[in-house]
């Protein structure tokens, strides 16, 4: 039934099957900048809590977390 996860060819052998040869080998691991989004997210929440603007502190905490992913990106591009 799951023929790739059998004992007899095991989970490494479907691992080098999906990834091609040398394809993850070519550049150095990008930086992710999820983990940030969501931080700056929840920032912006609480802050517009305690200001009375949820809404409004969840828009700015979403566009500063935008901001810095694409800072992020934009600096992991260039290495």
């Amino acid at each position: 039934m799951n023929g790739a996860f059998t004992p007899f060819r095991g989970w490494r052998a479907a691992v080098a099957c999906a990834i091609p040869a040398g394809a993850m080998t070519n550049h150095p691991p990008s930086r992710a900048g999820g983990a940030i989004l969501a931080g700056a997210i929840i920032a912006g929440a609480v802050a517009g809590v305690v200001a009375g603007q949820p809404s409004v502190g969840f828009l700015v905490g979403a566009g500063i977390g935008a901001a810095l992913l694409l800072a992020i990106w934009l600096r992991d591009r260039r290495r």
